[in-house]
């Protein structure tokens, strides 16, 4: 497939070698690598196991790009696709260890020391913040201790807090104990990169993961913990003095449930002089036996107002066959203006030939972030004949086709494919599309390069 402009580029010759793995996780691999032609310049070369994951690695090398001058960065050295196709990025090789590693083998570390790397963290992430960037998945294993310095990684979830809308938790909802609450309503921004700073000073001064993450494997108790749970901190904490207590007390103010009751200030001795957070903050939460013996862990959150709760729980009920609970569930998640649920919703009353409500609430969803559903209103609009929808309908398509949605991207391309002058335009999109792994696309790109 020729590489046409807008898809991603060729990385560059670099050699790899399997013992040379650095480390493995959910979406990618990273090795020790070394330039073809110069080999002693190294790098560490992050290999997408999916080649289609083309969103998150451009979301990824974007962030990288855009405070490549920040120290407590790794520099981004090259990025594309290698000879087989896969999706990569190379940057500086940072020797050291992980935390999460550094704990295990070492145990947990002493408070001038967590006090050290959190200023350390709280001056970078000032500046990232500034940038208008939010990380969204601090956590020890994405921090390197090397020669008394730290490196941030993994910026492949990392947010832009220009609208504050969360389009869905992605990676983290899975396997991450870090989650702020305010994602689960479908919301983020700096604050909730602070929650998940409360949860690592935690890890570092006593090993432990937040509230009962060690001991209850139901994904489900994920959402109940950070949006409904009292902070059980571990009874070593409670001993600390000095620096130590205020420390904790810093910790307390940060696990705020509601972001803005957090304090963002960036000088570590200003928020520890005004840290007065404590256990009593979070009186009407409940303590975890109490949620156990209501519900399941999901109808729990769901009851509590929980919109991403509600969603999946309707979800679940649809598969059941329990559809008037399931549309009550939507309902309710719609009203919170959480839009998976109210493109679910649309799609239902397309479903049961209600298309006006069907449209409205497609465009409801779209207006409130939701990619897929610029895509479904555009294509409903300009499936209606209607030509005064065309111009509502294509800018839709375009919103969705430029955040990286690959069925808007080949609908856009086959309406410029159509124009004569804007056919390279259309082949643009047809590529970009075909990239993401969308196999119409992918066939019709085929096609484009062979003619």
């Amino acid at each position: 497939m020729t590489v046409r402009e807008g898809t991603v580029r060729a990385l560059g010759l670099w050699s790899v070698a399997e013992e040379d793995l650095l480390g493995r996780g959910g979406f990618a691999s990273v090795y020790r690598c070394h330039r073809v032609e110069d080999a002693s310049a190294s790098g560490a070369i992050k290999i997408f196991k999916n080649s289609h994951y083309v969103n998150t690695f451009e979301r990824e090398v974007a962030a990288l790009l855009s405070i490549a001058d920040l120290p407590g960065v790794p520099q981004i050295f090259d990025y594309g696709r290698d000879a087989a196709g896969r999706l990569c990025i190379v940057t500086e090789y940072v020797a050291g260890q992980t935390l999460d590693d550094y704990v295990k083998d070492q145990g947990a570390l002493a408070v001038p020391v967590v006090l050290d790397l959190l200023r350390g963290l709280l001056l970078l992430l000032g500046q990232v913040h500034a940038r208008g960037l939010v990380h969204m998945d601090i956590q020890a294993s994405n921090i390197i201790l090397s020669a008394g310095h730290f490196h941030l990684l993994d910026w492949g979830v990392s947010e832009s807090d220009a609208t504050g809308v969360l389009g869905s938790i992605r990676a983290k909802q899975g396997f991450a104990s870090h989650v702020a609450p305010e994602c689960y309503l479908g919301r983020c921004g700096p604050a909730s990169d602070f929650y998940s700073l409360a949860w690592l000073v935690v890890f570092l001064l006593t090993g432990s993961k937040p509230y009962h993450f060690d001991e209850e494997a139901d994904k489900d108790y994920r959402v109940v913990a950070h949006c409904l749970e009292r902070p059980d901190l571990p009874d070593e904490l409670t001993s600390l003095t000095g620096n130590g207590a205020m420390l904790v007390s810093l910790v307390y103010d940060w696990l705020a449930k509601n972001p803005d009751h957090r304090n963002l200030n960036y000088n570590l001795d200003v928020i520890l002089r005004e840290a007065r957070g404590s256990e009593a903050d979070f009186y009407q939460y409940k303590a975890l036996p109490q949620l156990q013996f209501e519900f399941s862990y999901l109808r729990v959150a769901a009851r509590a107002g929980v919109p991403f709760a509600q969603y999946e729980l309707a979800l679940r009920l649809e598969l059941e066959g329990r559809m008037r609970e399931c549309l009550y569930w939507l309902e309710r998640a719609h009203g919170q203006a959480y839009a998976k649920a109210t493109r679910k919703l649309a799609s239902l009353a397309y479903a049961n030939s209600d298309a006006a409500r069907g449209r409205e609430l497609m465009r409801q969803a779209a207006e409130n972030g939701s990619n897929a559903a610029r895509y479904a209103l555009a294509r409903d609009l300009l499936a209606s004949g209607e030509e005064d929808r065309v111009s509502e309908a294509m800018g839709w398509l375009e919103r969705a086709a430029k955040a990286g949605n690959p069925r808007a991207q080949h609908l856009l391309a086959t309406r410029l494919l159509a124009e004569p002058d804007k056919f390279e335009q259309g082949q643009c999109w047809m590529f970009r599309a075909a990239e993401r792994g969308y196999e119409k696309a992918v066939v019709m790109a085929r096609e484009l390069s062979d003619g």
